[in-house]
């Protein structure tokens, strides 16, 4: 018997032991989260399973209505754009891990949707570079000391908008 061949058998018998329908879902689940923020996601699926867990007498044999639930708890405590950054998150992780489609919920999709009526974001203030000059000049180093090196270290025209800043 020559080497290769012996090397087909091992390679055979490999994968007579290998289970596909174990595997496929395995790779999904590593690879459908972006990295990034994979614990972010984590997190969220994990709440939402404590509180299936919490209220597992009353869960609905439909998984849309217990997410219409859920997220109705949730806007009490959260904006829309925070509702919708969960449902994203779930849709992911409920895709990768559960196989459901949050696509699919209509429902849901039409309650955030209405949730996000009327809401108005908060706008940041932005300083002018004046104020920043005046900020840097007068404040006093004892006090803001903090503040003035994280102004002072930001690299020269790295910010973006930074050419705006200035001519104003």
């Amino acid at each position: 018997m020559n080497r290769n061949s012996s090397f087909e058998e091992s390679a055979d018998e490999k994968e007579v032991f290998r289970d596909f329908n174990k595997e496929a879902p395995l790779i999904i689940q590593s690879n459908a989260l972006p990295k990034e923020c994979a614990d972010q996601y984590a997190l969220v699926y994990q709440s939402y399973n404590k509180w299936k867990e919490v209220h597992k007498s009353f869960l609905s044999v439909c998984e849309e209505n217990n997410l219409i639930i859920y997220l109705q708890d949730l806007q009490n405590k959260m904006k829309p754009s925070s509702l919708w950054s969960m449902w994203s998150m779930l849709m992911k992780t409920l895709s990768a891990n559960e196989n459901i489609d949050l696509n699919k919920f209509v429902k849901l999709k039409n309650l955030l949707k209405n949730c996000s009526k009327g809401y108005r974001p908060k706008k940041s203030a932005v300083l002018k570079w004046q104020h920043i000059e005046e900020f840097m000049n007068r404040a006093p180093d004892h006090d803001y000391s903090s503040s003035t090196v994280s102004i002072v270290t930001y690299p020269a025209n790295s910010a973006p908008g930074c050419q705006k800043m200035r001519e104003q």
